[in-house]
């Protein structure tokens, strides 16, 4: 396998654990997936990093874009989530990966890896159901019994904000 996973592509998908994707020399700019927004911790590389949901995925999208056409050439990306082979990846943050990459791919950076795009293609074949899909999860079912239930809700409303944090420049 090549020393940089996913290389050849612009927009990329993987854990915070995987050091060869987050670390990749070419990387313009990590993007932490959460659909909770409680991701925690730091991550490897030294690219900026910024969060992303399913509440701001067309924002983070729209910053990918406007940094591209500064560079004026290939913006490559790295959409991460917090999990390794340990832990697993939650559905929730799995969804909001595939949230920003659709939203990439709707502004024409679509050059994705497979990893990528099949992210993407869960977040497009469950849209309609988020609300329902992250309710269900182990980790929306813990927000909901903890009394975080207006969380749970704010994190299915695709697209309800434009802020964009940075978490590291």
């Amino acid at each position: 396998m090549d020393a940089v996973k996913q290389g050849q592509y612009q927009v990329r998908f993987g854990s915070v654990a995987d050091s060869t994707l987050v670390e990749a020399g070419d990387l313009d700019l990590l993007i932490r997936a959460s659909a909770f927004e409680s991701a925690a911790g730091q991550i490897g590389g030294s690219a900026p990093v910024i969060r992303s949901s399913l509440r701001n995925r067309s924002a983070v999208a729209k910053l990918v874009l406007e940094k591209q056409t500064e560079k004026q050439g290939r913006f490559v990306v790295a959409v991460l989530v917090d999990s390794d082979l340990q832990t697993g990846t939650a559905v929730g943050d799995f969804l909001a990966a595939g949230a920003v990459i659709d939203a990439l791919a709707g502004l024409g950076i679509d050059y994705s890896s497979p990893e990528a795009a099949a992210a993407c293609v869960a977040f497009q074949g469950l849209k309609s159901s988020i609300g329902h899909i992250l309710s269900a999860s182990v980790e929306g079912r813990a927000l909901s019994e903890s009394g975080r239930a207006a969380e749970l809700e704010s994190a299915s409303r695709i697209d309800s904000s434009g802020e964009v944090v940075l978490e590291r420049e």
